[in-house]
């Protein structure tokens, strides 16, 4: 569902699909080098310290970027009419 205003639900939205995308992106970019150098060095060190890792790249980024794609909604939304 795609929302038409510029109110909360877009802000929550936009907050949750950044957050989300951020976090499966970075997860998964360090879980592809960990298999690299797995098959190098035949060490495993993919654990959680990643997990919380890639939640705090996500939750740092993706939050600053919701919020400047919200206004920059709100404000194009006052421009039109």
């Amino acid at each position: 569902m795609r929302p038409t205003t510029t109110g909360f639900y877009l802000l929550l939205s936009l907050m949750l699909t950044t957050v989300g995308s951020l976090f499966a992106s970075s997860l998964m970019i360090r879980l592809i080098l960990m298999i690299f150098s797995y098959k190098n060095n035949e060490e495993w060190n993919f654990n959680m310290v990643d997990v919380i890792y890639s939640a705090k790249i996500s939750l740092g980024g993706g939050i600053p970027l919701a919020v400047g794609g919200w206004l920059l909604a709100n404000f194009k939304a006052k421009r039109q009419k």
